[in-house]
């Protein structure tokens, strides 16, 4: 899975920082407070389902077995991330 921030990356970690203060979540450490959007985006994609498997490591690596489901770009209705925008790593 790869994940584009829509912000510039300065001002990604106080806009990460800002919607983790907001979530009412309380975190004993700096990092997890920083890695809370990419976890509540996985815990709502996943649904809370034990079956699904989501994933940054590039699975052509390890099999055939696997298939693309949504890229954005190839969605004419989404909103595009810029050109230079960075992906989120997990």
């Amino acid at each position: 899975m790869e994940v584009v921030r829509r912000v510039e990356s300065g001002e990604w970690s106080q806009r990460a920082r800002e919607y983790a203060t907001q979530s009412g979540r309380r975190f004993s450490r700096f990092i997890d407070k920083l890695g809370w959007p990419g976890r509540e985006l996985i815990m709502l994609l996943k649904n809370r389902s034990p079956v699904i498997n989501i994933t940054n490591e590039d699975v052509k690596l390890i099999t055939d077995r696997y298939r693309l489901v949504y890229d954005v770009q190839n969605d004419k209705l989404a909103i595009q991330p810029r050109p230079d925008a960075m992906v989120h790593p997990f």
